[in-house]
């Protein structure tokens, strides 16, 4: 296939996608992204040719049970994800979970209470900016401002986390 047709393709997608969220949820401000890390304007196409990202390098084969704190939950929130051997430059898995991690313990420092956080990514965005932060608190006196601003000294952190990942080695389990 062409670049040319990729892209009328794509486009051919995206517009079906407007046109069905239309009419099952119509007024609806809908935002859809195909293929969120395509720059066409930059000639990069994000493409594979099985689809998978396996082809291109996907790296740190590990087993289930390997969780960034070591820790299988049931009945509580947990990330399935094995973070050891993923490279500490890009691996979302691996970043957001430390750094969600070390959020939920400042939290909790913060409030002495129970602190919950969830960073989920966006494909093709930058590791400090996740599509979505979730943090549940149980301290009924937390202070927005102050949880946002502990949420954005996270976020600012990920060069630096991945700085001390590879210098000084820090273990995720």
């Amino acid at each position: 296939m062409s670049r040319a047709a990729y892209l009328r393709n794509a486009e051919t997608v995206r517009t079906e996608c407007h046109r069905i969220a239309g009419l099952r949820l119509p007024g609806g401000g809908v935002n859809i992204q195909l293929n969120a890390r395509d720059v066409p304007s930059h000639d990069e196409l994000y493409l594979t040719y099985t689809g998978s990202s396996i082809e291109s390098g996907d790296e740190g084969v590990v087993g289930r049970g390997n969780r960034v704190n070591g820790l299988i939950t049931p009945l509580r929130p947990m990330n399935m994800e094995g973070a050891n051997g993923k490279n500490p430059v890009y691996h979302v898995g691996k970043l957001y979970n430390l750094a969600a991690e070390r959020l939920a313990h400042r939290l909790h420092e913060e409030t002495g209470e129970y602190a919950e956080v969830h960073l989920v990514s966006t494909t093709g965005q930058p590791l400090d900016q996740p599509g979505r932060v979730l943090v549940r608190l149980a301290a009924r006196d937390a202070q927005p401002d102050k949880v946002q601003a502990l949420v954005a000294e996270a976020l600012g952190s990920f060069p630096d986390l991945t700085d001390e990942i590879v210098r000084e080695g820090v273990c995720l389990s």
